[in-house]
């Protein structure tokens, strides 16, 4: 009987660590840009923003994300040249394909102030579950 139970008690453990593991390890989760756009000094370092796709400027190598209710937005300085590096000056290159308008995407990267200005470095942008833009 104890040896029954034994089984049972181990079984129980092992399907309560494959169901709550991932939730204790995942990845910060991602926010909105009005939540950013409100209070960015709060969201300082790495971070994850959400939205919609609302401009998109592709020969500079930038486009904006826009919230739900589309009030706010943020720059995303993806430079694929060098010219485009220069115009904006941005510190990184980039490889991928630039988003269609109304997609909906998740940015990662580095929110930094520098001489009283918020930069949002970013390290990737993902489509679903696709990694569309790299940092070189």
């Amino acid at each position: 009987m104890q040896k029954k139970n034994l089984i049972l008690f181990a079984l129980l453990i092992t399907i309560a660590g494959i169901f709550i593991y991932p939730r204790i390890v995942k990845p910060a989760q991602a926010i909105s840009v009005s939540q950013v756009t409100a209070n960015p000094e709060a969201f300082l370092g790495k971070l994850t923003v959400y939205g919609s796709v609302g401009t998109i400027y592709s020969e500079e190598g930038l486009f904006m994300i826009i919230d739900e209710a589309g009030c706010c937005e943020l720059p995303v300085v993806v430079p694929f040249k060098k010219d485009q590096q220069a115009g904006l000056q941005a510190n990184y290159l980039y490889s991928g394909t630039m988003p269609a308008l109304g997609d909906f995407v998740e940015v990662r990267g580095l929110l930094k102030k520098q001489d009283g200005y918020y930069q949002y470095e970013v390290e990737s942008v993902t489509r679903g579950n696709q990694v569309i833009i790299k940092k070189l």
